[in-house]
Parts: C-alpha cells; sequence; structure tokens
C-alpha cells in the first residue's frame, strides 16, 4: 500500500505547482476570492461536482465536453439542444438529470469540469486506488472515510465449536485454563483506516490551495476543509 505525504508549506506548494502544471495554469491567482467567486468550503463544493453535477459519469460518457476537449479525450462529442428527444436521451444515458449552470454547449457546468479534471490530476493510491478516486467516492455520496475514531481492540474470546469460549486446560483437573482471544478491531485496521483519512484530507487541502489559483474556475473559491485533519485526537 503505496502512501504520499506531503508535510509543510513548502511539499504542499511544490505538489500544489506539478499540478497547476498538469492543468496547464500559467498564471497563479491572487488568493482573494474575486467578487464574483463564492467561498466554499473544498468539501461541499466536491459533492456539488460529483453528486449534483456527477462529472466523472458525465465526462467519461463524452457529454459536457467541448469539441477539442471530446477529441482530446478520445470520445465523441454530441451537441444538441437542451430540450426535446436528445435531452431525454442524454438523461437516460447518465441515469440523472444534470444541475446544469452556465453554457447550453455541453451537458456539464464548466466549472465542474476543470474541478474534475483537477482531481484526475491526483494520481498516487491509497489503499490499493487511486487518490482521485477515493475522492470522487467520498464526494459522491456526501461521506467522508471512516477514520475509526473510537474504535480500540478489544479482546473477543476465540469459540470453539459449540460456540463456547475455546479454553486450553493447564492441569488436567480442568481447575486452570486459559482462554484465547482475538483483538477487534485490529490495530492493524484502524491505522489503514486512519491512513485513508489523512490521505483524503490532505488530498481536499492540495485541491483547495491549486483550486484558488485557477482562473478557469469563475464561480467558486474553494476554501480549505473545515473537516479536521486528525479526529482521532481531538476525540480524546
Amino acid at each position: 500500500m503505496e502512501r504520499e505525504r506531503v508535510s509543510g508549506a513548502g511539499a504542499a506548494a511544490q505538489s500544489a505547482g506539478g499540478l497547476m502544471g498538469a492543468l496547464g495554469t500559467r498564471q497563479a491567482a491572487s488568493l482573494r476570492p474575486a467578487p464574483q467567486r463564492q467561498p466554499i468550503d473544498i468539501e461541499r463544493l466536491l459533492v456539488w461536482v460529483y453528486r449534483d453535477q456527477r462529472a466523472d459519469v458525465v465526462i467519461d460518457r463524452g457529454a459536457g465536453l467541448y469539441e477539442a476537449e471530446a477529441a482530446l479525450d478520445g470520445v465523441a462529442g454530441s451537441y444538441v439542444s437542451v430540450c426535446g428527444c436528445a435531452a431525454v436521451a442524454r438523461i437516460q444515458a447518465l441515469g440523472v438529470r444534470v444541475d446544469r449552470q452556465g453554457r447550453d454547449a455541453g451537458a456539464l457546468d464548466p466549472d465542474a469540469e476543470v474541478i474534475h479534471r483537477a482531481v484526475m490530476q491526483l494520481s498516487d493510491r491509497v489503499a490499493g486506488l487511486p487518490r482521485s478516486r477515493l475522492v470522487i467516492q467520498n464526494a459522491a455520496t456526501a461521506s467522508r472515510p471512516d477514520a475509526m475514531v473510537d474504535e480500540v481492540p478489544r479482546p473477543i474470546p476465540i469459540l470453539n465449536r459449540e460456540g463456547r469460549p475455546a479454553v486450553e486446560w493447564l492441569d488436567k483437573g480442568r481447575r486452570f485454563g486459559v482462554c484465547r482471544v482475538d483483538y477487534q478491531p485490529s490495530a492493524s485496521a484502524i491505522l489503514a483506516a486512519r491512513e485513508e483519512y489523512a490521505a483524503w484530507h490532505q488530498a481536499l487541502r492540495l485541491l483547495a490551495f491549486v483550486l484558488q489559483r485557477e482562473p478557469r474556475v469563475t464561480k467558486f473559491h474553494a476554501l480549505s476543509p473545515a473537516a479536521p485533519a486528525a479526529p482521532w485526537l481531538e476525540a480524546r
């Protein structure tokens, strides 16, 4: 299981710089939100992109892409009006009516397209999955990775075939014995869950950093996540 750790402003800036380069941003915009850009928590913004706009589904199927972008992605884009049979066919293909705001040339909000492409630049893996998929899965369900905040390993007796605790007797009279136990959840399972949460939170911080400087996002100014970085520490 691979992990990428970004610690400190320097490492974050370095990673963000590479991501911004991949997105094609040549100049970093001001950190101050423009008057027309609505400040929004990055977690809420991603929920809008993936639960409401379903950007991953729309782009994967070629809808919402403009002609040049669709050609680069190797998919056939279709440009039709938002009413009539074509609209019905699009809804049937996507399984949802996309909440559209903006131009009629595509089925997806332009801001959602840009944000989705930024998410897809998260190429490292967490628990065997791309970190981008971790972000998308949680945003699509408006959830967070389970950090197992209140969990600690607890001894659970190992049972015999009769469903009773398996006892290993230490004397022939069966007066003294030991009961084997298993610890659930295991310490390794708790650690893995918290590492996954930390990777998700780190990805949100990086995305907020990048999107604040992305001039193609015109409606929203992404704020750092309000979600705690290590909720298992705050719970103590």
